[in-house]
């Protein structure tokens, strides 16, 4: 087998773990978002930010969650036999694409957001501009606020491209599912012509963009995790932590595991976007 080959394979095995790794994830947050969603817990602003966190990590991932659909629907069509996407399924997939673009963003600053108000809440716990921050729909702002922003940078990327139609789709002989002379609609997201002097610019802009805002959560999620951790242990006697003492545990063991998970999912993703920003293309970002 040829290295083309054996990566093409890698890469299969990999598009199937994250298909599978999409939907238990999707599953996990709906189960976590019914629990928050508990009148006693929504009282909470750390739980707001943990929901919003949760509505983004079901949003980013339905685009592999669709793809899975349709690769089990069509797990025993020919691969020549299958119809190209009409109009509403692509409308769909451009829908999902930027959900996933922004919400992957949202997630991670999310994240950062929670770690730093635990920190101030911890570290000075009688400021009246941090028991703002503290109430649930200062939480909710935030992720409304930062949801917007990172929409607006997803619109820089998908305001190049349209949706063309080209020629219709005539399936194969060996097709025998489909009525004699039939044809299918075929559309697609391509570049949009006003734009197109510009494209490479814009797609280099955006995955440099992109890949800071990726690579900044998970360079900085660590040492806010640790200063947090070090605010923790030294109050954790003290009255003058404005949570309950068995919380700190917790919280303790929470930060960690979201520091672990922010810093192996964020930083290769990054630096990936980082490098290919820098690789003259059209195509890239837009899938």
């Amino acid at each position: 087998m040829s290295l083309l080959e054996q990566t093409g394979e890698w890469a299969s095995i990999s598009n199937n773990i994250q298909i599978h790794i999409s939907f238990v994830g999707v599953i996990l947050n709906l189960l976590h978002i019914s629990i928050l969603s508990q009148k006693n817990l929504r009282s909470s602003a750390a739980n707001i930010l943990i929901i919003g966190i949760a509505i983004s990590d079901i949003l980013y991932p339905f685009y592999y969650v669709k793809y899975g659909i349709e690769t089990l629907m069509n797990r025993n069509v020919p691969r020549e036999c299958i119809p190209p996407k009409s109009f509403l399924n692509v409308i769909v997939n451009w829908v999902l694409l930027i959900l996933r673009d922004t919400f992957r963003r949202v997630s991670l600053w999310l994240g950062i957001f929670l770690a730093t108000i635990r920190f101030l809440v911890t570290k000075y716990p009688m400021n009246h501009t941090i028991q703002i921050l503290m109430k649930t729909e200062s939480s909710w702002t935030g992720f409304i606020w930062i949801s917007l922003l990172s929409l607006l940078i997803t619109g820089i990327n998908n305001g190049r491209l349209v949706i063309a139609e080209n020629k219709r789709w005539i399936p194969e002989n060996i097709c025998t599912m489909y009525p004699p002379n039939s044809t299918f609609p075929d559309f697609e997201i391509v570049h949009n012509l006003l734009f197109d002097n510009y494209q490479s610019q814009i797609s280099a802009s955006y995955l440099f963009i992109d890949a800071i805002l990726q690579l900044i959560p998970s360079v900085l999620y660590p040492f806010l995790a640790a200063a947090l951790l070090i605010q923790l242990k030294t109050l954790k006697n003290s009255r003058k932590v404005m949570m309950k003492k068995e919380e700190n545990g917790e919280t303790a063991y929470v930060i960690l595991c979201m520091t672990i998970a922010y810093f192996l999912a964020g930083t290769p993703y990054a630096c990936s976007e980082f490098h290919y920003s820098f690789v003259p293309s059209e195509d890239l970002g837009v899938q």
